[in-house]
């Protein structure tokens, strides 16, 4: 069985001209609600893909954006002033209180256990 992170790292290299049109214009509308002010933050984007919300934050004003994701490949096709961690969402490798604001756009769905990814 193919794990996500396999999955997306084979769909990378098409992602930027394809999926990611949709995504980012979601994107957009998501980090725009944001109950944070952006200005100044610092945003950790976990299951980024391509950091398209991450990008989104930095239109807003965010001072940096880390886009953390399992799939490296999808991590390679990002904003070249977004930092990438590969590091599953259950298991990050930040101490507590480094980010202002955390997205978790569109990866949710693929979480075996959506509660602890949450924690």
């Amino acid at each position: 069985m193919t794990s996500v992170a396999d999955a997306y790292d084979g769909a990378a290299s098409g992602w930027h001209d394809g999926p990611e049109r949709v995504y980012a214009r979601l994107a957009d509308a998501l980090v725009a609600t944001s109950p944070v002010p952006l200005a100044g933050a610092r945003v950790l984007d976990v299951g980024a893909g391509t950091a398209v919300a991450g990008s989104a934050a930095l239109r807003l004003g965010a001072a940096s954006v880390v886009a953390s994701d399992l799939a490296a490949g999808m991590l390679h096709q990002r904003e070249g002033r977004i930092a990438a961690v590969v590091a599953d969402l259950t298991r990050l490798p930040f101490p507590d209180a480094s980010f202002d604001v955390v997205t978790a756009a569109f990866c949710l769905g693929h979480l075996p256990d959506p509660p602890a990814g949450m924690a």
